[in-house]
C-alpha cells in the first residue's frame, strides 16, 4: 500500500465511511475514454451539425440529422447511418470521417469528410 492510500483509507475510517469497491475493466475504459475525448455530445450539441451539405465534389447531398442522442447520416437516398463521435466535432461512420467546422464564433460553417488513414 502506498502513503497516499493508508492517508486516505484512515480518513475514510475517521468519518465512518468505506472506500468504493475496485472499478470494472470495463468501467476503467470508460472513464480512460471520457479522460481522451470528454462526455458525448448532447442532443442539444448535435443539433448545431443537422443540415443538408453539398458540394461540387460530392456526388449527392449529405444530411446530417439528430436522431435521440445521435447524429445519423444520409447520403443521398440511402438510409440514415448512426455516427460515431470520436472528437470535438469530428465523427466517424467507417470508412468515412467527418468533420464540422466553425468560424471565430463558433458557427458551424462546413464540412471536411475524407477517409481514415494509416
Amino acid at each position: 500500500m502506498q502513503p497516499i492510500d493508508a492517508f486516505v483509507i484512515k480518513q475514510l475510517a475517521d468519518k465512518q465511511l468505506v472506500p468504493n469497491a475496485s472499478a470494472s475493466k470495463r468501467e476503467l475504459i470508460r472513464r480512460a475514454y471520457f479522460d481522451l475525448i470528454g462526455l458525448p455530445p448532447t442532443p442539444a450539441d448535435l443539433a448545431a451539425y443537422a443540415g443538408k451539405y453539398a458540394s461540387p465534389e460530392m456526388p449527392a447531398t449529405l444530411t446530417f440529422a439528430v436522431t435521440g442522442n445521435a447524429l445519423t447520416l444520409a447520403i443521398g437516398d440511402a438510409p440514415p447511418v448512426k455516427l460515431r463521435p470520436t472528437y470535438r466535432d469530428a465523427f466517424d461512420a467507417p470508412p468515412m470521417s467527418y468533420r464540422f467546422l466553425r468560424d471565430a464564433n463558433g458557427k458551424v460553417i462546413g464540412l471536411s469528410a475524407g477517409t481514415a488513414r494509416a
